[in-house]
């Protein structure tokens, strides 16, 4: 799961801590492929990605900003790759820091939610399995 499909706004939003580094916007494109951007945006130009129409639709797929004290707990596991500078698209697309940046807007929303981030040290289930989740939430 990202943490938005806001993708221009990955490297201040999610891969902050990489910056530093050299993340930026075009070493996401490098990873990720232009024609790839263009075709979730669906547009011709990455220049389009700062028009009007397309800031409104970014605005929209930006998961972080929607988030707000009155969502649903939810519980989110990432387990896929390790917390590593991503060298590549599967490393970027799945990174454990999408997952940190819904779990610290959660956290600054007042949202509940149950986390399992091995790779980062993280985990809030108390021994809560996804099952478990689901059946709590359908009971209440």
């Amino acid at each position: 799961m990202q943490s938005s499909y806001d993708t221009v706004n990955w490297p201040s939003s999610t891969f902050s801590e990489y910056q530093s580094s050299g993340f930026d916007f075009n070493l996401m494109l490098d990873l990720i492929g232009e024609e790839t951007v263009l075709k979730f945006y669906g547009i011709g130009d990455l220049s389009e990605l700062y028009s009007q129409s397309i800031l409104g639709d970014r605005a929209k797929l930006d998961m972080l900003s929607l988030m707000t004290s009155d969502n649903p707990e939810f519980y989110l596991s990432n387990t896929i790759n390790e917390y590593v500078y991503p060298i590549n698209n599967g490393q970027l697309l799945h990174h454990p820091l999408h997952s940190k940046a819904l779990m610290d807007k959660a956290l600054e929303a007042s949202i509940p939610s149950v986390i399992h981030l091995p790779f980062m040290g993280i985990d809030t289930r108390n021994d809560e399995s996804i099952a478990d989740f689901i059946f709590r939430k359908l009971a209440s």
